[in-house]
């Protein structure tokens, strides 16, 4: 650097003139700038970030602000903000994207809603980074919709595929993709997919697998069936779950024999079947809407087991009137609320 250069560094350092713009007037680099000054031992420019500094880093930026415009602010580099931000655990947004994302849609504690779209995902939907997509029919659109909205982006355009036969919707965002996966919803995960513990003990999140890959189906009796299709050790976490909320035997596990047998599919039919429409129907009241009308259907069936219960509430007590709880094996010509009632109702009739 020549004399009268380093002349006219030390006076716009002085002044306060920032390293870009001297550059710019020497023909340099904002980083050969620095280097110069640190040659001739001018003052440092930088100061340390305070506590004060980073609070006013977070309430700027949490207003909307970008860092760049942060930075602006409040005369700090734009890295030195973003450094700030980051050890203030401030969760920073990609700004100039063009969809909005509710990146902690996923986070813990998840709603009754999160786990059923966390059982939707584990089912239809595909993550490639942070690249998260649902894939449905173009008849499931609504569906694709209230997916968007749950994950804060409800004006995002959907992507045609299939011939224009199926429609994908889908986000970026890495802590999503991260809350995912600690679930067990990873890339290629059709043949291997197993749920997180806590995910395999939520309902929500096995209606959501059924509205994905499940079915309703009905006998000529009008007996109810359903079924979910999934890896061994989904179906292996679902079979468990069904024995224990509805109790019985355990569901048996068998092979669809399709890929080569590696996919899998769990049925409970009757009133093991009815009992399961009645809980889900229960947990979640938006659901898809075809498979929901079939749920509600297998939710009125009424085998030979709930016909009997309903029987012993037509019983009456013989000496009060009230509902007697008695099996229809335990129901003789009379019955009664309690031993005194039998007593009561035998002295009014004489003892006989």
């Amino acid at each position: 650097m020549a004399a009268g250069d380093e002349l006219v560094l030390r006076a716009r350092w002085k002044e306060g003139v920032t390293l870009k713009e001297i550059g710019a007037e020497l023909g340099l680099s904002a980083a050969s700038i620095c280097r110069h000054a640190q040659r001739l031992g001018l003052p440092p420019r930088s100061r340390k970030v305070r506590a004060p500094d980073r609070d006013e880093f977070r309430a700027l930026y949490l207003t909307g602000l970008t860092l760049a415009q942060v930075a602006a602010r409040t005369g700090f580099h734009h890295d030195t903000v973003r450094r700030a931000l980051l050890v203030s655990d401030v969760t920073l947004q990609n700004r100039s994207r063009k969809w909005p994302v509710r990146h902690d849609a996923f986070a813990d504690p998840l709603s009754a809603e999160g786990w059923y779209w966390l059982g939707m995902l584990a089912a239809d939907g595909c993550v490639r980074g942070p690249q998260i997509s649902l894939v449905q029919h173009g008849s499931r659109a609504a569906m694709l919709r209230r997916f968007l909205s749950f994950v804060g982006s409800p004006d995002r355009p959907f992507r045609v595929t299939n011939g224009g036969n199926g429609l994908i919707a889908d986000v970026s965002s890495q802590r999503m993709a991260a809350d995912l996966a600690r679930h067990g919803v990873v890339p290629r995960k059709s043949l291997t997919m197993k749920a997180s513990h806590v995910a395999a003990g939520e309902p929500g999140f096995w209606l959501g697998v059924f509205d994905g890959d499940g079915c309703c189906t009905f006998s000529k009796r009008g007996v109810p069936k359903i079924g979910i299709v999934g890896s061994r050790p989904l179906m292996t976490q679902f079979s468990e779950w069904l024995h224990a909320n509805l109790g019985d035997h355990r569901p048996a596990i068998g092979s669809v024999g399709r890929n080569g047998g590696e996919l899998y599919d769990v049925w409970v039919a009757g009133d093991r079947a009815r009992r399961l429409a009645e809980l889900w129907l229960a947990i979640y009241e938006v659901s898809l809407e075809c498979k929901r009308e079939r749920l509600e259907r297998a939710a009125l069936y009424e085998s030979q087991t709930t016909r009997a219960r309903l029987a012993v509430r037509r019983r009456r007590c013989d000496f009060c009137g009230a509902w007697v709880e008695r099996m229809p094996s335990q129901l003789l010509k009379h019955v009664f609320c309690s031993r005194s009632h039998y007593w009561a109702w035998k002295g009014s009739r004489g003892g006989s």
